[in-house]
């Protein structure tokens, strides 16, 4: 991407409403657009909860609660699937998923949970590459949904995201790793 056109979407998302950066502001623009304080304030709790995001201050947390979306499903709902293109990200505010993935007979095989706080969706973004895995909700979820570009930004504003991100890829590769070798 560009650099002008970084800057320029970093200014969008950040700079959308000008009038909400703090966590003051941030909840009266949420009841300004009908978005309920206590949602923006739940959701930026668990936001802070998520290891990703530590050292994100308030009322950054909120302002990403803010940008996102925030999606309720219900169980069965594939929030991702393998071999899709990806334009988003996710993190778990509640209920579980699970990850499959096809393998070459065509069955499914789980490789894992996907329970609150964790964030999934980010190596199709991160990789320019199709979805690795389908995501389905165990049971009722919320989800927020970060597009790529608000993804993008925050890595590139706070880079100890960049660095967590990367830390979790290097661990679910150490588990995927471990469970083809017990196959």
């Amino acid at each position: 991407m560009p650099a002008s056109r970084k800057a320029s979407t970093v200014s969008s998302h950040w700079n959308a409403a000008a009038s909400c950066s703090t966590a003051k502001a941030v909840a009266s623009c949420g009841r300004k657009w009908g978005i309920a304080d206590m949602s923006l304030s739940e959701d930026a709790a668990t936001l802070a909860a998520v290891p990703l995001f530590q050292g994100v201050d308030p009322a950054r947390l909120k302002l990403i609660a803010f940008a996102a979306e925030r999606l309720n499903v219900a169980a069965g709902t594939e929030l991702v699937r393998q071999g899709e293109a990806g334009d988003a990200v996710y993190v778990v505010l509640s209920g579980e998923a699970s990850a499959f993935v096809k393998v070459a007979d065509g069955s499914e095989l789980r490789v894992g949970p996907v329970p609150v706080g964790t964030l999934f969706g980010e190596v199709a973004l991160l990789a320019d590459v199709p979805r690795t895995a389908t995501v389905r909700a165990d049971g009722e979820m919320a989800v927020l949904r970060l597009d790529g570009e608000l993804f993008f930004d925050l890595i590139q504003e706070f880079p100890a995201v960049g660095i967590a991100v990367m830390r979790e890829l290097a661990r679910r590769l150490d588990r995927s790793t471990a469970l083809l070798r017990g196959r």
